[in-house]
């Protein structure tokens, strides 16, 4: 059952980041490159399977899903409201990241300054020894 799970998580994931194009086009140069070495030899067969000008039917369909994948629209406006009134969100509702500066070591409440020197500070010194 485990193994289930992860092969469908697996899967899932390669789809949702489009990887499954890839492999697509792996399996689509596989059968090309068994067509055309049976009929014009290795050489032959290779060179013609990746020029790019002997593109098979696969190699086609892949092209035009692709893009129309990649030409999708986005969301309408009346579907972006209908999902904020489900996450119960005021429509035009922004999230935001807030970055604490008191956690910047040697930084006051409230002080921002941003780039690399803000994490430039030097350890705090260590009290003197006694009896040492």
């Amino acid at each position: 059952m485990k193994s289930a799970a992860r092969l469908l998580l697996i899967v899932t994931l390669m789809v949702s980041i489009g990887a499954h194009w890839g492999v697509l086009q792996v399996v689509a140069w596989a059968q090309m490159i068994k067509s055309y070495t049976a009929e014009k030899g290795l050489v032959q067969g290779i060179e013609e399977t990746f020029n790019g000008e002997h593109p098979c039917k696969m190699c086609h369909k892949i092209a035009e899903s692709k893009k129309h994948t990649d030409e999708q629209t986005p969301l309408p406006q009346d579907r972006i409201d209908l999902m904020s009134k489900w996450l119960s969100l005021p429509s035009g509702y922004i999230v935001t990241a807030v970055v604490p500066c008191d956690l910047i070591p040697g930084k006051m409440p409230g002080e921002v300054q941003l780039g690399a020197s803000q994490w430039e500070t030097s350890p705090p010194t260590p009290p003197p020894r006694c009896g040492v």
